[in-house]
């Protein structure tokens, strides 16, 4: 990074990133659990079998790379009045795979994926106590490696870059007894990258092969609220809120191609099959769209913290995956399992014990205080406890439930 200041209002970055990274995929023999050797057959360069023993490689052997470069300059302006920030960046990220355990041993290599960022913000203040902001921001992030080269050496055709689309808005208001803060956001994310396994069912291997599913998007919106109260130096009162209202925009689609074999097992052709998925106007999953949190510390003596948090969480979906929604006959467009709302409370206490020239603390800390019973994730239709109607219920769905109370006590000590 290089770091640039023009004048006393004005600060110019810049930055490159280049990484490189090779990873082996496989599995060795640990314990012959009192054999000599074993017989493994993953390995296609061994059409009778391969003898291995300790520390051998068996059941799969490949090596993968990935290669990175980008860059990225950004701005800093600050007066008394406004703050702008803004960047920008490049980047491109390349990989390769290489398959040990097959007779043509071929490198893959896909085509390199370029991405891009662009950032900026700004912060007004309107009075010593006021201040509005704005944020907006356009991320692409290319996919990761598994979704662009499959297990099997498949390579993506122009896979899509996972795109995001920020704005925020909201306003800062402080003073000495009193602080808040809130903000509303929109957030377009675009072209998640996800894939489903399918069996081929063809050929000698009958692999499963992935479908690269595409128009996987969400639209994520909400309102933030943070409130401090400091009616004196003892006590300071917390409260924060946070609405949510995530939902996936649009359904999804993919298409498989598959060759076709004759009783040779020669290849006689490739059939294509289209799958869709219905998305449109689902929950996102898995994380609670409705939060509360009302704290309250107390320091009543120098030194001493005391801290309550009783935290609620509400509208928490159950997790689902996106490929179980495959459209076949008619679509699937209830909503997954609401689990139940939740409250906890912790406890934290700190005291820093007074002896000159030692920076050492006590700390303490009960988690889940009044050792409530609550579902704190649930994954909708579980293929391992779910009644198998697939009905989107209570009865099946997993369910985890939150850790019963605990505590802790520590001490730090700072030098």
């Amino acid at each position: 990074k290089l770091n640039y200041v023009v004048n006393p209002e004005l600060e110019l970055q810049f930055g490159l990133d280049w990484r490189t990274a090779g990873i082996e995929h496989a599995r060795e023999v640990r314990d012959l659990l009192g054999g000599d050797y074993y017989v493994d057959y993953a390995d296609d360069n061994f059409a009778e079998g391969k003898v291995v023993k300790l520390g051998d490689i068996i059941a799969y052997h490949n090596e993968t790379t990935v290669d990175w470069i980008g860059g990225f300059a950004q701005f800093n302006y600050t007066t008394d009045k406004m703050n702008l920030y803004g960047m920008g960046g490049l980047s491109s990220i390349e990989y390769s795979y290489q398959d040990w355990f097959t007779v043509e041993q071929e490198l893959v290599k896909a085509d390199p994926i370029q991405t891009y960022q662009v950032k900026g913000g700004a912060l007004y203040n309107v009075s010593d106590n006021l201040g509005v902001f704005i944020n907006t921001g356009l991320v692409e992030k290319a996919p990761i490696l598994d979704n662009v080269i499959d297990y099997s050496g498949n390579v993506a055709t122009d896979p899509d870059n996972e795109k995001f689309l920020h704005n925020e808005i909201g306003a800062n208001f402080g003073t000495q007894k009193l602080g808040v803060r809130v903000s509303a956001y929109d957030t377009d994310w675009q072209d998640r990258n996800l894939t489903k396994s399918v069996s081929t069912g063809q050929g000698s291997s009958g692999d499963t092969d992935i479908i690269f599913l595409k128009g996987v998007n969400q639209k994520h919106q909400g309102l933030e609220l943070e409130t401090k109260v400091k009616p004196n130096d003892m006590v300071e009162l917390d409260f924060i809120a946070s609405f949510g209202n995530w939902k996936f925009d649009g359904d999804a689609d993919g298409t498989y191609q598959e060759q076709e074999y004759n009783d040779e097992n020669q290849v006689i052709g490739v059939t294509t099959t289209e799958y869709s998925y219905a998305l449109d106007g689902l929950y996102v999953g898995d994380m609670p769209q409705t939060s509360y949190i009302f704290g309250l510390t107390v320091k009543p003596v120098k030194g001493l913290r005391l801290q309550a948090l009783y935290k609620t969480y509400d509208r928490n979906y159950a997790d689902w995956s996106p490929d179980s929604r495959e459209i076949e006959g008619d679509a699937d467009r209830a909503q997954v399992w609401e689990a139940p709302g939740y409250s906890k409370l912790d406890l934290h206490a700190s005291y820093k014990l007074p002896i000159k020239g030692y920076d050492i603390s006590l700390t303490g800390h009960i988690f889940n205080a009044l050792d409530d019973v609550f579902v704190q994730d649930a994954v909708d239709n579980s293929k391992y406890n779910g009644w198998g109607d697939k009905v989107h219920a209570p009865h099946n769905a997993e369910v985890f439930l939150g850790t019963p109370r605990y505590a802790n006590i520590g001490v730090s000590i700072n030098f």
